[in-house]
């Protein structure tokens, strides 16, 4: 076991995600959480999701899409970079929906292996020189700079050493729902048959064929959440989708204030074409809602054989799984396994010792 200093205090900690002040979701409320349950364990912490920051004074990273430039001028600097990975398979299909920002982003992504390849048809370039155009874009590249990355399943882990063969070390930092917040407060009976979305509106979330699935069933359905920034076009299709239907669309929320929306309905549903986690499907379930979960990507792990799955293409699939979910009741052994396993608590403990191992490195 690593070693702990009297003092934790004695190396700042920035939690940095750059660029995300505009999208709010799952990653910076788990920034946010976990940097309050570590300042309770004695850490000095700074949570910024600005580009820029003085990194003179941190001696632990912890980010999220930071680059290999950011990552060296980090270590540099003498902190120790730890990554979390939110890492998703190159099996990861993208919804077939498909909209100009995607098509403009796609572009942009592939703009320099482009020109290294015509490098080389011209005789102006070489193979090596694609190989590494293209492995800047990758994960990998990150990978390899950072002291420490930080998965947060077992499967994510072995998922990253299967398709990118790094070598840096990992360490499982599970996420969590704050057992503190959320909770049951109305009994399950009492709840009309009726379904919850809380999350950011953009094509990967698959609101689209949510919508379509609930209106085949004729069930009422509500989405809370902003638009993407980047998918305002997307957001307009799912509200023209959603009309006649009885579908509502609420504006970002507190954490706090889902409290009384995961009451109110018996099934939250998260159809996306890939989760590594997905909070909310462990916020709800705490609140006893029936949890609906897509099958692509790592939340099995952490949801088991408590939830329904569906594939995200499938239309009269999303349809069963909510159906079969509306006979779930609330599963106090499920409820149980949240509140111990995957509590703020546990994941502060493990990011701590995780720092601690990096600046022991």
């Amino acid at each position: 076991m690593t070693p702990q200093p009297k003092d934790l205090s004695q190396f700042p900690v920035l939690l940095w995600i750059p660029g995300s002040l505009q999208i709010f979701g799952g990653h910076t409320i788990q920034f946010e959480r976990t940097a309050t349950y570590l300042r309770a364990l004695g850490w000095d912490v700074t949570v910024d999701f600005t580009p820029e920051v003085d990194l003179s004074r941190f001696k632990v990273v912890q980010g999220l899409g930071l680059t290999p430039r950011q990552i060296t001028e980090c270590k540099t600097r003498g902190a120790a970079v730890l990554l979390s990975t939110v890492y998703w398979s190159v099996e990861y299909g993208y919804p077939t929906y498909r909209t100009s920002d995607w098509l403009r982003q796609k572009l942009g992504r592939s703009k320099l292996a482009i020109k290294t390849g015509l490098q080389i048809i011209r005789g102006t370039g070489s193979a090596a020189g694609l190989k590494l155009a293209q492995q800047a874009y990758s994960q990998k590249a990150r990978y390899d700079v950072a002291d420490i990355l930080l998965p947060n399943s077992q499967l994510e882990k072995e998922c990253i050493i299967r398709e990118l063969g790094t070598t840096t070390p990992q360490m499982i930092v599970p996420n969590s729902a704050d057992r503190n917040i959320f909770r049951i407060t109305e009994p399950w009976q009492n709840r009309k048959n009726s379904v919850a979305y809380c999350g950011r509106i953009e094509p990967h979330k698959n609101q689209l064929n949510l919508i379509r699935a609930a209106k085949s069933i004729n069930v009422p359905l509500t989405i809370v959440g902003p638009s993407h920034p980047h998918h305002q076009h997307y957001y307009d299709t799912c509200v023209r989708e959603a009309q006649g239907a009885d579908i509502k669309f609420l504006a970002l929320q507190k954490q706090e204030d889902l409290v009384a929306l995961y009451n109110s309905v018996k099934v939250h549903a998260v159809p996306s074409w890939f989760e590594t986690t997905g909070l909310v499907s462990l916020e709800s379930a705490l609140c006893g809602c029936g949890v609906v979960s897509t099958n692509q990507g790592f939340a099995r792990e952490y949801l088991g054989d408590h939830v329904e799955y569906c594939h995200p293409n499938d239309i009269q699939g999303i349809a069963r799984a909510i159906q079969a979910a509306f006979q779930r009741p609330p599963n106090q052994e499920f409820i149980n396994h949240i509140k111990e396993d995957f509590c703020w608590e546990r994941t502060a403990e493990a990011t701590s010792n995780a720092y601690l191992a990096a600046l022991n490195q």
